[in-house]
């Protein structure tokens, strides 16, 4: 996701990887929101380290 400098691209990919997430681990019967915690956690440090362009990081800070 670094290298995408629209704010709403990136809430949306955002969203749909703990949803997701939460799908997947439903099926295989385990906790979703352990999954989608986990998602959020990978998404937030992989995302908000610094990689983001300005823009993006006032739209969701």
């Amino acid at each position: 996701m670094r290298h995408i400098d629209d704010a709403m691209i990136t809430i949306t990919l955002t969203t749909v990887a703990a949803y997701g997430s939460f799908l997947i681990a439903d099926k295989l019967g385990v906790s979703g929101v352990m999954s989608t915690a986990a998602a959020g956690l990978i998404c937030g440090e992989k995302g908000f380290s610094g990689n983001l362009f300005p823009s993006i990081r006032l739209s969701t800070g």
